[in-house]
């Protein structure tokens, strides 16, 4: 593998049009920054977590060729690699040669956030921050840099992702089918969780956890997930949210992630038809302010898609139970490190540039039944908006 084949080009690329930043030093320690090894992964996918066990820093200058600096110890696990590796012993050694390969830089990128503003960004420790400033070089937050360079989707990861949609939203319509063919009170909600389970397994899917099957006021616990244990039985007049993400069981491919919401009977309560349209307004809302602004050539900011959906269920008297951000970027993690949708949890000011996964996800959570309707969108090619790539819940599944 060659380093054109890596991340390495597109982050040279975003430095070239930052005259400004001399360099990206990706600082890892015993595995703590996940960009570090999205970079490692494409270079020497061999190359293990377990095998580093030392401080180790990967510089990308702008105009010279990449290289890492790592221990002693830790440099047989490099002997592959395309990049020129340097080494050291002492803590001292460390500092030294730091000083001395970085002596002509003022300004650089890394994992850091100013005041913690994105936590997914923030990942180099304030200690490792404040030896790179005592060089004289100021630090700059790598939120813009490191989503361009590491969570684009290709193209078959794109296909990958449309698999697992595909997949996932047939999936949901089985799960409220099959409770369907139970009579009421007979099947719980740890049994349809086990029941989508199987159902992952019958299509090559695989997670980190889930799904969600939250019956009534669990739906109201936007992260419910059911035990043996808490799970409440189905009866007939319940509401039913089901959350579920997967991606296919490939290398690199990429999660799809939707949230749908039913009824165990033959049309929903005023009540639940209520919410359940301002949901779905506001994800619709979000959705056309986001395309429209992107076909127009105009860019927009991850806070900026949130605030629309949380201004219309503000509006509708609902806003105090909105209570999470407006959606997060998808990768080959379901929460990648991309912008998310999001004015709430934090301002991600962050741009949605081309070949970007994010779901679209408002949620209404009232004390005693909750709603939730998640889309996934792909953004597509400057000027083109943005594809849905799961379809949109028009209306509550009804079962009866």
């Amino acid at each position: 593998m060659t380093i054109h084949e890596t991340p390495i080009t597109a982050a040279l690329d975003f430095l070239k049009q930052s005259p400004e930043m001399d360099a990206w030093v990706i600082y890892d320690y015993r595995n703590s920054n996940p960009i570090f090894w999205a970079f490692m992964n494409k270079l020497m996918p061999s190359l293990s977590p377990e095998n580093i066990t030392r401080p180790v820093f990967l510089v990308l200058p702008r105009e010279d060729p990449p290289w890492v600096l790592t221990h002693e110890v830790d440099a047989g696990g490099f002997a592959l690699s395309p990049l020129t590796i340097n080494k050291f012993s002492s803590r001292q050694d460390m500092i030294e040669t730091l000083a001395f390969r970085l002596k002509h830089f003022r300004s650089v990128f890394m994992e850091y956030s100013p005041n913690a503003a994105l936590p997914r960004v923030s990942r180099v420790d304030a200690g490792t921050i404040e030896l790179i400033r005592s060089l004289k070089i100021q630090v700059h937050s790598s939120a813009d840099i490191l989503q361009y360079a590491t969570q684009r989707w290709d193209n078959t990861q794109l296909a990958s992702h449309l698999k697992a949609a595909s997949d996932l939203t047939r999936i949901v319509r089985e799960a409220f089918q099959w409770i369907g063919m139970h009579t009421s009170g007979s099947i719980n909600e740890y049994q349809v969780h086990k029941f989508i389970q199987a159902k992952y397994k019958d299509n090559n899917l695989e997670t980190d956890e889930g799904p969600i099957v939250a019956v009534n006021d669990h739906g109201s616990d936007p992260h419910f997930l059911p035990t043996p244990e808490n799970s409440y039985l189905i009866h007939k007049g319940d509401w039913i949210l089901i959350d579920l993400w997967a991606k296919e069981q490939t290398r690199n491919s990429i999660y799809a992630d939707i949230t749908w919401t039913g009824v165990y009977a033959s049309s929903p309560t005023d009540e639940q038809t209520r919410v359940f349209t301002k949901v779905i307004e506001a994800r619709d809302t979000a959705t056309t302010f986001m395309n429209t602004q992107l076909k127009n050539g105009k860019s927009v900011a991850g806070w900026q898609v949130d605030q629309i959906a949380r201004n219309h269920i503000n509006a509708s008297g609902y806003g105090s139970y909105f209570t999470h951000r407006l959606g997060h970027s998808l990768g080959s993690e379901v929460h990648s490190e991309a912008v998310n949708l999001d004015n709430w949890e934090t301002q991600d000011n962050r741009l949605l540039i081309p070949r970007l996964g994010v779901t679209i996800e408002p949620g209404i959570y009232l004390p005693h039944f909750g709603v939730r309707s998640e889309i996934n969108a792909f953004i597509m090619e400057q000027g083109k908006g943005v594809q849905i790539t799961t379809p949109p819940q028009a209306a509550p599944f009804t079962i009866l």
